[in-house]
């Protein structure tokens, strides 16, 4: 089989693949949608747990504030931004992969000491 007959069958599957799926339109549900938001209050703890640690210490004492400022304001939206919450996510995940990479290349260059010697 040549590698254009190959590439031929190949498109030909995943063409065939992609007709099968369907959309399957749902409408929005507008109160739904409202009381979802609404669960975002500003007097949440745990949304203060997740502030605290980005205003200034002044301003950290107490939550919620009697008034909010700039800081404030600006702290909750990086705190309740869905698109940092995914980076977030992905940068921790990351983190997590580089440590067990580096747990496993301790143990690994131990191994290697065990082995011959070690030059340093």
């Amino acid at each position: 089989m040549t590698w254009a007959v190959a590439k031929t069958l190949l498109c030909m599957a995943t063409l065939t693949l992609c007709g099968c799926a369907t959309y399957q339109p749902h409408p929005i549900d507008p109160a739904a949608l409202r009381a979802h938001w609404q669960t975002h209050r500003l007097d949440d703890p745990s949304l203060a747990a997740t502030v605290k640690p980005f205003l200034p210490p002044r301003d950290a004492g107490q939550w919620p504030p009697a008034a909010y400022g700039r800081a404030e304001l600006f702290a909750v939206a990086l705190a309740l931004n869905p698109d940092l919450a995914e980076s977030r996510a992905q940068m921790a995940q990351s983190i997590a992969a580089v440590t067990t990479a580096h747990a496993f290349t301790r143990q690994f260059s131990s191994i290697e000491c065990r082995l011959a010697p070690c030059a340093t």
